[in-house]
């Protein structure tokens, strides 16, 4: 799948990495996947690419930037399933940031070389825009998240499941 080749080439371009969430590496030469500890048998990865639209997915063009959601299956080596989680015309979905519990995903929604963030409910199924802003991340427990405004200060914003944003 397309996805999984995605995750190969940006483990080829990193080099050797440990991905979020997991106790597992990516071996870029042999494109395999080692435990390293009591890893988890799936991983959910949500990444940035332009598959199903005609438009690019970088900085001279992001007009086909769109996020995808996998579930690979560690154990197995192969991806379970894969989806297209936006597709809002002409605008750039990107640097995605899954919350610890999987269920939400942070990202930079760009249009017209506008950035504002936006928050992903998987559960739900709803998108929402919460403000100007670009390259948003969770903090490891998910009770706040970083991000960078137009003027590039850090702002961190706390956030509680229960209360939201």
């Amino acid at each position: 799948m397309r996805g999984l080749r995605a995750a190969v080439v940006m483990a080829a371009l990193l080099g050797p990495m440990t991905l979020p969430g997991c106790c597992c590496r990516t071996d870029p030469a042999s494109s395999a996947v080692e435990e390293v500890a009591q890893a988890p048998a799936e991983v959910t990865l949500i990444y940035a690419a332009s598959f199903d639209s005609g438009g690019g997915c970088h900085r001279d063009d992001h007009t086909g930037c769109d996020l995808y959601r996998a579930q690979l299956d560690l154990g197995a080596g192969e991806v379970r399933t894969s989806e297209r989680l936006t597709s809002v015309a002409d605008t750039a979905e990107w640097f995605p940031s899954l919350d610890p519990s999987g269920t939400l995903v942070l990202y930079e929604q760009r249009a017209a070389r506008r950035g504002q963030i936006a928050v992903a409910d998987l559960d739900a199924g709803t998108t929402e825009v919460l403000f100007p802003g670009r390259y948003p991340d969770f903090d490891h427990p998910g009770e706040r998240f970083v991000y960078s405004t137009r003027d590039r200060e850090l702002r961190v914003v706390d956030y509680t499941r229960e209360g939201g944003f």
